[in-house]
């Protein structure tokens, strides 16, 4: 009888572990949502809208600080968009694993909708049908898409793993394409007048007269200077640098 004590009360200490493992406040497991999202470059530099699944997780992070390239859609709008689109629409569904206590894995699945307008009687008589399907996982097994793991010493969730972010350098080095792209800490964004020192002399090639031309922009000016922290695509040679931002909407 005291053998199988022993056991029980193993088994419970080992219970009570686990359940301190699988706990994290959702403020917090939120912010690692909007910040794996904020960290699919493949995503915010492509064209178009990124169509994110808005489940649970979804609404309680689409009022947050997520990148402006995503939208996020109830399955009544995914139908309609794919209705007048034509078109089957790519959904992004974002869900978590907790691996550790200090571990979390935020994954990515992709979502299907095919939709199209359609009499037909399931329950009552409807006038569109949509199909949802989820796409494959793989065949290698569990990979982790963007892993963190917190640093006790500075209080924060670190990205340790990120599988969207090339880290050989064959891959990320493509010179005939003419992109850059980096992580970066911002140093300074200041503003410009744009129109300033826009008048130029130019010579009539018909009379000969002396002309004044006047250019306009009508966006905001800014010059950026930005740490480079890491590279994503294409060397830049130098810790810093500097460009232009124009911006028609106001400071970016």
């Amino acid at each position: 009888m005291r053998f199988f004590n022993i056991i029980l009360f193993l088994m419970l200490a080992s219970s009570s572990v686990n359940g301190q493992n699988n706990s994290i406040e959702s403020a917090e497991l939120d912010s690692l949502y909007v910040r794996a999202l904020n960290s699919r470059f493949d995503l915010l530099l492509s064209s178009g809208w990124n169509y994110i699944e808005l489940n649970e997780y979804g609404n309680r992070i689409k009022s947050m600080n997520v990148s402006d390239r995503y939208k996020f859609l109830t399955n009544d709008e995914l139908i309609d968009l794919s209705i007048k689109k034509k078109k089957t629409i790519n959904v992004i569904r974002v869900l978590h694993k907790i691996v550790a206590k200090d571990t979390i894995d935020i994954n990515f699945g992709l979502l299907n909708v095919t939709a199209k307008r359609k009499i037909h009687f399931n329950n009552g008589l409807k006038f569109k049908k949509a199909e949802f399907t989820i796409g494959c996982g793989g065949i290698n097994g569990y990979q982790p898409d963007i892993r963190f793991v917190f640093n006790e010493k500075n209080k924060f969730w670190n990205i340790i793993s990120n599988r969207y972010v090339v880290t050989s350098k064959s891959e990320f080095i493509n010179e005939s394409i003419n992109l850059y792209a980096f992580i970066g800490e911002k140093i300074s964004v200041t503003e410009f007048d744009p129109n300033e020192n826009n008048e130029r002399k130019i010579i009539d090639s018909i009379t000969g007269d002396t002309l004044i031309r006047k250019s306009y922009i009508m966006d905001k000016g800014f010059k950026a200077k930005y740490k480079i922290l890491r590279k994503v695509f294409n060397e830049i040679k130098t810790d810093t640098i500097e460009f232009l931002v124009y911006d028609h909407y106001g400071r970016p």
